[in-house]
């Protein structure tokens, strides 16, 4: 199974977490870093964490608003959306809570508590939080005590959760977009891989109409390109789209496929810290849904295909790879795809029933030609093992690129131009983050050593508190790296429709951090898996990258912008609207 959500499941969001981990095992290593690669959670690792998690904050939750246990429990489900959202908590509410009070009562810890509930017996060992001083408080009879509600919880057939089950299982399999109606690969709902990902589809009931397009047998009066540049000039008679779009001004299109760094991942850190969990959290736009349906991936506000300039959480302005292009020419209005998913490495990518790459939307004889990256920054080395032989080796890292250029050359219209990206310097992310604390309360190493411990991580190779590890890890990040780099000298003549050219992504990761003094840098890292850059550092790292493309790659400026803008506007805008109060 591919994509964000994966086979046992991952973490929805605080208490729907538990919810869906009770009912299904939602991997929390699947939304941190996905199930493309290897690794996973065979063994139910996730259950335990998102139980210890959840117990942990409910216990914050009461300190900060001085509240009981009881009291926390009676109101939380009312955090959330109602309908469906709500039922899956009270649910959960109602058939745990007697039995979460009795063992909060008996002062277990978050740990303790999950044990008994069940939900850690593979891992005895594995604890987020300090051990016990007193062994014997929680005691073999707190355990026979567990009430039959419980038992019959995991016995349970037709729950209010299943809906979310459902949801999770349709958005992990999904990489174009789920409404599409031409089926043409672009649509034009905002989440489930419509327009946050992708140019929004003018005309969805034909499929000869779509961003991107060149080659077109409808009228002027048809914006077959979906760049709301259409009618006919009434002093010439000429198309619009033709006199301002025609020739050496008909622009590129740009395709961005990788991985979670390229879709934008990122989970909020107010979900997880207990002094911002009240009635507005998962409210608020974009709210929990409209994240869920987006995989938790940020791609509107991405580096590479960023075009919404949003106004929650006091963002700065999106700059991306294709802000710039459209600055340079407004006729690639809406020409943009993000493919990128979460946990993906470069076997999945090339091979596999069903490559990644082969989701991307391009017909080599009807289409523009396309700026194309790919973004592979670290799931070839990352997974929850620290082996190397379970990273992707070098020969076979070759061969799945070699792979991709083959699909590319025969796909990508001619004069198109392909940048591929090496692997990232993940050692700055111990570095930046071990001596500080997470969000729920608890040092970062201990985070690593719980989820290394339940072999969930989503890169227990850079993630990890030995050093030999950390250092072999990068060591194999590096030869990947070094061995696309030659690839790419070697073929790079031997492909028609496009030349290409190398980026080293480390030298990214290395420019963005000297944006910042060494004491802001934990402030570019996502704060709640430690593995992703930070929303703030996306436009930043857009510039960054739009800086390394090579000016040939780049396309022309076009003079007829200013009349573009005058005649069209705003061009249809983008379809786009965030879910949420």
């Amino acid at each position: 199974m591919r994509g964000a959500f994966s086979t046992a499941g991952a973490v929805l969001v605080v208490l729907c977490v538990t919810v869906v981990c009770v009912a299904n095992g939602f991997t929390l290593r699947s939304l941190a870093v996905g199930a493309v690669g290897e690794g996973g959670d065979a063994n139910g690792g996730s259950d335990c964490a998102a139980c210890t998690i959840i117990v942990g904050l409910l216990e914050q939750k009461a300190v900060v608003d001085a509240k009981s246990i009881e009291n926390v429990l009676d109101e939380v489900c009312g955090f959330f959306p109602a309908g469906a959202v709500q039922a899956a908590c009270k649910f959960l509410v109602d058939t745990y809570t007697p039995d979460l009070l009795r063992l909060l009562e008996e002062k277990a810890t978050p740990d303790e508590v999950c044990k008994e509930f069940r939900m850690c017996t593979g891992f005895p060992e594995c604890h987020l939080y300090p051990l016990p001083t007193d062994k014997a408080r929680v005691t073999n009879e707190v355990r026979s005590e567990l009430s039959p509600r419980v038992a019959a919880a995991y016995a349970a057939g037709e729950t209010p959760i299943d809906w979310l089950k459902h949801l999770i299982n349709v958005v992990g399999n999904l990489h174009e977009p789920l409404v599409d109606f031409d089926d043409d690969k672009f649509g034009t709902e905002s989440t489930l891989r419509g327009t946050s990902w992708r140019g929004a589809d003018c005309h969805d009931v034909e499929a000869d109409v779509y961003p991107g397009r060149a080659a077109s047998s409808h009228p002027p009066t048809v914006d077959h390109n979906c760049n709301g540049i259409l009618g006919v000039n009434p002093e010439t008679g000429g198309a619009w789209e033709d006199e301002l779009c025609g020739g050496e001004h008909a622009g590129l299109g740009l395709i961005v496929a990788g991985d979670s760094v390229t879709a934008n991942f990122g989970l909020p850190p107010q979900y997880f810290n207990a002094a911002h969990l009240n009635g507005t959290t998962f409210k608020a736009k974009p709210d929990v849904m409209w994240r869920l349906e987006n995989e938790f991936d940020h791609p509107y506000r991405s580096w590479g295909t960023g075009f919404a300039n949003v106004t929650y959480h006091g963002y700065p302005d999106t700059v991306s790879v294709y802000s710039h292009m459209l600055e340079r020419n407004l006729c690639m209005h809406r020409d943009f795809q993000n493919t990128g998913v979460n946990g993906a490495r470069s076997g999945a990518e090339a091979g596999g029933s069903h490559p990644l790459i082969k989701d991307i939307a391009r017909n080599q004889k009807t289409d523009k030609p396309v700026l194309f990256i790919l973004d592979q920054a670290g799931n070839d080395v990352c997974n929850s093992r620290t082996a190397v032989d379970h990273m992707t080796s070098a020969a076979q890292f070759k061969a799945n690129y070699l792979e991709m250029l083959e699909f590319l050359d025969a796909t990508l219209p001619a004069g198109s131009h392909v940048v591929l990206m090496g692997l990232a310097q993940g050692t700055v992310l111990y570095d930046t983050m071990h001596n500080r604390t997470h969000p729920i309360g608890v040092p970062y190493t201990s985070v690593y050593s719980f989820l290394n411990c339940l072999q969930i991580s989503p890169c227990a190779g850079w993630l990890n508190t030995n050093a030999s590890i950390r250092a072999a890890t990068q060591a194999h990040a590096d030869l990947l790296s070094s061995t696309l780099e030659a690839l790419v000298a070697n073929v790079s003549g031997n492909y028609a429709n496009f030349d290409m050219t190398y980026i080293s992504f480390s030298t990214l990761i290395n420019d963005l951090f000297d944006t910042l003094p060494p004491s802001e840098h934990y402030t570019l890292i996502n704060p709640v898996d430690s593995f992703h850059p930070a929303q703030i550092a996306a436009p930043v790292l857009g510039r960054i990258v739009w800086d390394h493309i090579p000016d040939e790659f780049k396309p022309a400026v076009n003079p007829n912008n200013a009349k573009i803008a005058a005649l069209f506007g705003d061009q249809g805008g983008y379809k786009f609207t965030v879910g949420g109060d």
